[in-house]
């Protein structure tokens, strides 16, 4: 059963859809496709990637239209700090809030001197190289990078609950379930990545 084509434009109110006037001579629908493409490339615009989706008897085509993010590059000041979330050996983890979009993030910053001082700068480059490529629920997902002179900055979901390794030194022990739970987790994960 085919149930449909569905088209996502996440900027529909700054477009306009483009319909060839058929009365119009060769010449002018040509100009007017031309038109229509500046406009589109000058409002970001970067194509349309279709999916096909099907679940049970029922297929749907997705069309979902991205636009290309011209805004700059991001810097620290484009996000409100909210609070500490953890603190590491090479920088911390903190809440923020992303002004223009008002969504809730967690940026991990990273010293470049202490990554240089302990020869971490390849570790730390293939974190973000692999991190950028996975798409999986048993790993943060990274969002967007940036850096300043001073440090490194990843953008990751903000995942609510806490580090794993502040649980069980709160706890002491898990419990055999629980403990299972949290293996199951990491293998999940580490089979994604292996």
């Amino acid at each position: 059963i085919f149930l449909g084509v569905v088209r996502i434009n996440p900027r529909f109110e700054e477009r306009q859809s483009f319909v060839e006037d058929p009365k119009a001579s060769k010449k002018d629908r040509e100009s007017a496709a031309a038109d229509h493409a500046n406009r589109e490339k000058s409002l970001g615009h970067s194509g349309v990637q279709w999916t096909d989706v099907q679940y049970g008897t029922g297929k749907l085509k997705i069309g979902v239209e991205y636009v290309e993010n011209r805004a700059g590059k991001l810097q620290i000041e484009d996000f409100e700090l909210l609070k500490l979330v953890g603190k590491g050996s090479f920088g911390k983890v903190m809440q923020v809030r992303k002004k223009d979009t008002h969504r809730i993030y967690a940026v991990k910053t990273i010293r470049k001197a202490h990554i240089i001082s302990r020869s971490e700068v390849a570790h730390t480059l293939a974190e973000r190289s692999v991190l950028a490529q996975i798409n999986n629920p048993f790993i943060v997902p990274l969002k967007f990078t940036f850096q300043s002179p001073a440090k490194l900055y990843f953008v990751l979901a903000f995942i609510n609950g806490g580090e794993l390794f502040h649980h069980l030194q709160k706890e002491q022990r898990f419990d055999v379930n629980r403990s299972r739970f949290y293996t199951a987790e990491l293998l999940c994960a580490l089979e994604c990545l292996h």
